[in-house]
């Protein structure tokens, strides 16, 4: 009984270690964890892309969809999902799109699109 209970006791130890490390070397690879992406596997509902283009100079023209997002508020930053808002809202339908505009510096830009603080889509232009 004990020989048993001693193989059970550490084969879970062993498939715990296993998880832990691989827990460790996703987020020291990829900066993400292993519930960031467990989305991938039970995938979340809420999808958002983004498109971008330039006007004229260094005007941004920014075009947002979103499907199953109903009631979430969404937002357009610069490098990262904390970053000051380029374009922000609610969205009002289960089939939502959006556009807005503004006008940055000249430059190489990455934008992200963000929706209830979690990123959803994310593109780079240069004007």
């Amino acid at each position: 009984m004990k020989i048993g209970l001693k193989i059970v006791s550490t084969f879970v130890f062993v498939i715990l270690g296993i998880f832990i490390i691989a827990f460790f070397a996703q987020y020291i690879t990829t900066g993400t964890n292993f519930f960031e992406t467990l989305g991938m596997i039970f995938s979340e509902k809420c999808r958002a892309s983004l498109s971008l283009e330039t006007v004229s100079g260094c005007t941004m023209k920014a075009r947002i969809l979103s499907s199953n997002c109903l009631g979430k508020e969404y937002k357009i930053s610069e490098d990262s999902c904390s970053s000051d808002a380029r374009c922000y809202g609610t969205i009002n339908y289960d089939s939502f799109q959006a556009s807005c505009a503004w006008t940055d510096l000249s430059g190489s830009h990455d934008y992200i699109l963000c929706v209830d603080g979690k990123k959803k889509d994310s593109k780079s232009i240069t004007c």
